[in-house]
């Protein structure tokens, strides 16, 4: 049976991490630094029920992601256990679904061009987290806010891209949290990673992805000041490192 995953305003305490070493690059500056990450623990089981989101993280060595719920369908692309930063791969759960061969599927949104990107993977090559947060940017008043179970928990100021270089709207979820070696540069204290990347940097190292962090320059917040990432604080990063799980949705608008 076929089960939507509802695209609400509700969100995740899943906050068991692990601590590994990676290199991340963003939509600013120099754009490459090597970083340590934290990754959550999986929790959930099936069947799916309780959590208004769901985040699927792989457990096998790679994974192939079809274009329909069926091993015969074609493949829209083979990614690996880690990405190309070291992060648990990591996807956030939109359907399931009962294949033509009786296994269960899930349909997922990818860490991949073009943004919006999905597709089908097994459910028994990843493991399922509930979520309960979601975090939601308004790129035009310089807010961002973090929702608790459709509830509206916190809202802190920021900094995001320039006209040139926009922050881009549209749906994504946290693939990675990075932790710079340097706490006191652009980067700051923490960088979440996203899923997505920028409309007109296609051509910078890895892809211009684009994250939310920190930052050492405070006078950024409140002003169109990047190459489309979310600046905040660094006790407003600090604050979503420690409370937001990988998977978290997130919602950019213009707004």
């Amino acid at each position: 049976m076929s089960r939507r995953v509802k695209s609400v305003l509700r969100t995740s305490k899943s906050r068991s991490w692990l601590i590994g070493v990676c290199v991340l690059a963003l939509c600013l500056a120099s754009c490459a630094a090597p970083l340590s990450l934290r990754a959550p623990q999986d929790t959930a089981t099936q069947p799916l029920s309780g959590f208004p989101f769901y985040a699927a993280t792989v457990v096998v060595p790679s994974i192939d992601v079809h274009a329909e719920p069926a091993d015969g369908s074609p493949v829209l692309a083979r990614l690996a256990r880690y990405n190309e930063n070291g992060a648990p791969q990591t996807f956030l759960l939109e359907h399931t679904q009962v294949g033509p061969d009786r296994d269960q599927w899930y349909d997922v949104m990818l860490p991949i061009r073009p943004n919006g990107s999905s597709g089908w993977v097994r459910a028994s090559d990843v493991a399922v987290t509930g979520l309960r947060d979601m975090l939601v940017v308004h790129v035009l008043s310089f807010r961002l806010e973090l929702y608790e179970d459709g509830r509206l928990s916190r809202s802190f100021p920021i900094g995001v891209g320039t006209q040139d270089t926009p922050t881009p709207s549209g749906a994504y979820y946290v693939k990675e949290l990075i932790r710079p070696p340097d706490p006191d540069t652009i980067y700051g204290h923490y960088v979440l990673g996203l899923s997505g990347f920028s409309d007109v940097l296609l051509h910078w190292t890895g892809g211009g992805v684009i994250g939310i962090h920190g930052t050492n320059n405070l006078d950024s917040i409140g002003r169109r000041v990047s190459h489309g990432c979310i600046r905040m604080s660094n006790a407003n990063i600090e604050y979503l490192a420690r409370t937001l799980p990988l998977g978290t949705p997130v919602r950019i608008e213009a707004s």
